[in-house]
């Protein structure tokens, strides 16, 4: 009989003939296109817009059945929803369905979207264009069909990818893609100076070779002196300890040679005063004194040019600076306003008539041949970072430059001691960044950059551009791996602090001091109730790790109810009514307020995002959306790398779900949550594509993550990749474990888009942890999986979900279980 596989593969050649045919009627049209775009505008535009839209279609079509042919839509799916056969064959081309061979589609999709872009290049073609990144270097015929299309899209259309076609330059496909870096080089230089500054330090040599024009068209001695001056605002005692600890991570890989490199690069950073004082630096007095004090000290414990690194072991090493990090450990570092001068007086000193700082003493003549290095287009001095975004071709002869930096900086009292550079603009206006040394700020530039994906994705839905769900996202621009600058966001305030402000309002307290003392109270209580029922403990991570083991569901739920209790269960709602001057304006920001709780929830479980404590979240008090900040922790690191595993998606504590009383808000939100997540299912391809940077370019921390999984999965002598490589290269043994620890953040994103039960990403997350193997582990499993009488998330039948509406009613299940929610680390004050 004729079944219904024989069916849906019948519609679907007649749909590919169907659309093969009107590409190519399209096609003959083009003649008459060009008569008619030297006639009417109006017309022509239109015409373009109708090709555009034509080759996008018969694009989107081809890359569905492209997934549906590879199994590549269900790669992260159990085998329950294989295909019937008579598909499986016609999908390979293999009957007369009138569907083309597998191998074909990738170069159609490749073919059409460049065309579509060609034509019109607006946000719905944009979209796929991480997509055909990913295809390009699939085979040869994809290759040759994006090296004869691209040359028609304008290079603008690229500058929001360049991070990707950076991570592919040892790659086949990078050969091509040099010659896009070098149309967006040549148009707009400031576009692709520091994305190339920070990739191109890791190059092997064929992505050198290849890029070698790229780096000569970005050639800017003002910019390189720029991007010195931002990094020499860290403070010197964190830029001494992280060359330290690199020094460290280089031995213990056994990189002796590495190792002095690294002391190399150290000397001339922070330890050569000379240097630090010089025209082209004019490095901050605190720095030149610094570099004074321990300069004699590190040569005399490592040598003249790090020497005696060619032969020291890490544990010798240790030993060999102890003193000194002693020393820097011990330290007082100072927070608050401070002057510029102190770090950097090039920044200090810059004034753009002058094209850069002065050398001091110099009265403004510069010294020969520093003018005469720019090329034309540095003449118009530093652009001010982040006028790169969207999509429409951007204009760099209207962009704000840079005249001077103001005196002051301030510095907050975080770890890394950030601080608030204010630019001054050619425009009279002032723009805040925070600078961030230290680290590595693709990681955010990253996460930014996948929630405006998502972004866009949920603007071409009506229901949510209806509902304007999204997430709030700011600048992150690397200038290296070291340093980076953070758009300054205002006016908003953490959480905490709203939380805090509100509880002195209800409570009648004079001042928000009170409210923190009460809030610090309740978390003493916390820690006292948890050491006190886990018996003799050594530490508190101890503590959590014992009561996976002996503490209860209901003790938890009753120790909630406790905590929480203390404070009143509607400080989060006056604290947002404080910021609205009646109550129309408060139903708007709290509304405001719920919507980007729940598209913020949805995308940054698909992320990963962890480490959702209440100064992680920033509220813009003009209309109440929620900021999220810092992703040091994402992609499931949270779960994988902490002694005291992350088990929550989100965060969805008391304070956040009292927030619509009289209404129900988790109802409310379970309605925002899934049209999010089934907007951001039906773009996983998209998605995945732009995650797939992370596996082809990983991030240092992410180098170390697996570092120190390989420590501890060397204690226990895991199975799996490591015994294959075990008589193998130790190097080589890296590489893969690096390779397959990335990999799986990856796939976990993507089961999170297959409908995956939360609860059983979370276990393949705790699979891969650092507390895999521990003596409570299995109860620790228990806990996640949760007890079918109360868990939504313990009813499903294998691993998947049969609707988003389940996935999301698992999600809020995980997120508000107290047996989850009471076991998350203190600081992140679960009771709130």
């Amino acid at each position: 009989g004729f079944s219904s596989g024989q069916a849906v593969v019948g519609n679907l050649g007649a749909a590919f003939r169907g659309y093969s045919d009107a590409v190519s009627i399209l096609d003959g049209k083009k003649g008459s296109f060009a008569a008619l775009s030297s006639g009417d505008n109006g017309t022509a535009e239109r015409e373009a817009r109708r090709q555009s839209k034509a080759s996008l279609k018969f694009a989107r079509f081809c890359n569905d059945v492209l997934q549906l042919a590879t199994g590549e839509a269900d790669q992260t799916q159990t085998n329950s929803t294989a295909l019937p056969p008579e598909m499986t064959s016609a999908l390979a081309g293999g009957t007369d369905s009138g569907l083309p061979p597998v191998s074909q589609y990738p170069p159609l999709v490749v073919k059409h979207v460049l065309r579509a872009l060609s034509l019109d290049a607006s946000l719905k073609p944009h979209q796929l264009v991480p997509r055909v990144l990913a295809l390009v270097g699939q085979n040869k015929e994809t290759l040759a069909e994006f090296e004869s299309g691209v040359e028609s899209v304008p290079s603008w259309v690229f500058i929001s990818w360049v991070s990707q076609i950076l991570s592919v330059m040892e790659q086949p496909e990078g050969r091509v893609l040099a010659r896009v870096l070098e149309r967006v080089a040549e148009e707009f230089p400031q576009a692709l100076y520091y994305p190339f500054n920070v990739s191109q330090p890791a190059f092997g040599d064929v992505a050198r070779e290849r890029t070698s024009r790229v780096a000569r068209l970005l050639h800017n001695p003002l910019l390189d002196q720029f991007v010195t001056a931002l990094s020499d605002l860290s403070h010197p005692n964190l830029k001494l300890k992280d060359w330290l600890s690199e020094i460290s991570m280089r031995l213990q890989r056994r990189d002796n040679q590495g190792a002095q490199e690294a002391f190399r690069e150290m000397y001339r950073d922070c330890l050569d005063a000379r240097a630090l004082a010089a025209a082209e630096r004019q490095a901050g007095d605190d720095l030149i004194a610094y570099a004074r004090n321990f300069e004699s000290k590190i040569v005399s414990a490592l040598g003249k040019d790090g020497v005696k690194l060619a032969r020291m072991s890490a544990t010798e090493y240790k030993n060999a600076i102890s003193s000194v990090s002693h020393v820097l450990d011990r330290e007082d570092l100072a927070h608050g306003k401070m002057q510029l001068s102190r770090f950097s007086k090039w920044l200090a000193d810059y004034d753009q008539s002058r094209g850069a700082a002065p050398p001091r003493g110099a009265r403004g003549k510069l010294p020969r041949g520093t003018i005469s290095d720019f090329t034309e287009s540095d003449a118009g001095g530093i652009e001010v970072p982040g006028q790169y975004g969207g999509f429409c071709r951007p204009d760099p002869g209207s962009h704000v430059t840079i005249v001077g930096f103001d005196q002051t900086l301030t510095c907050f009292s975080s770890i890394r001691r950030p601080k608030v550079l204010i630019i001054r603009g050619s425009d009279e206006k002032e723009y805040r960044f925070v600078v961030k040394g230290g680290e590595d700020l693709r990681l955010d530039q990253r996460i930014e950059q996948l929630f405006e994906v998502m972004n866009n994705a949920l603007r071409v839905d009506p229901m949510c551009a209806r509902r304007r769900l999204g997430v709030r996202t700011y600048g992150a621009i690397p200038v290296s791996s070291r340093c980076g600058l953070l758009e300054f966001v205002s006016p908003t305030r953490t959480i905490h602090d709203v939380i805090a402000s509100g509880l002195a309002a209800s409570l009648n307290l004079q001042t928000p001091d009170g409210a923190k003392t009460l809030l610090s109270d309740v978390q003493k209580g916390w820690q006292q109730w948890l050491t006190s029922h886990t018996g003799a403990v050594s530490s508190l991570q101890e503590a959590y790790q014992k009561s996976y083991t002996s503490l209860s569901r209901q003790s938890f739920e009753a120790q909630l109810g406790v905590a929480g209790g203390k404070l009143p269960s509607d400080a989060l709602r006056a604290g947002i009514a404080q910021q609205a001057p009646g109550a129309e304006s408060f139903l708007a920001l709290r509304g405001q307020f719920a919507r980007s709780l729940a598209a913020l929830s949805i995308c940054g479980y698909v992320a990963g995002v962890g480490d959702r404590h209440l100064q992680n979240f920033l509220l813009d008090v003009a209309d109440g959306t929620l900021v999220p900040i810092d992703f040091g922790y994402s992609f499931g690191t949270a779960t994988q790398m902490l002694p005291v595993p992350e088990l929550v998606p989100f965060r969805l504590t008391r304070q956040f779900a009292q927030l619509l009383r009289p209404l129900d808000t988790l109802d409310l939100l379970k309605i925002d949550m899934t049209r999010v997540m089934t907007v951001l299912q039906e773009n996983k391809d998209v998605l995945v594509a732009v995650m797939d940077v992370f596996v082809k370019e990983p991030l240092v921390d992410w180098r170390n993550e697996s570092l120190k999984r390989r420590a501890a999965l060397g204690a226990k002598g895991r199975k799996g990749a490591v015994a294959a490589l075990r008589d193998g290269d130790e190097d080589e043994q890296m590489e893969v474990l690096e390779q397959e620890h990335v990999s799986l953040k990856i796939e976990n994103a993507a089961r999170k888009l297959a409908r995956w039960n939360p609860a059983e990403v979370t276990l393949a997350e705790l699979q891969q942890s650092m507390v895999n193997g521990k003596p409570f582990f299995r109860s620790l499993e228990g806990i996640v999986r949760g007890d079918p009488r109360v868990n939504a998330r313990a009813k499903v039948d294998g691993k998947i979900c049969a609707t988003v509406q389940q996935q999301v009613e698992c999600l809020i299940d995980q997120a508000t279980d107290p047996n989850l929610v009471g076991r998350m680390w203190i600081g992140w004050a679960p009771w709130v």
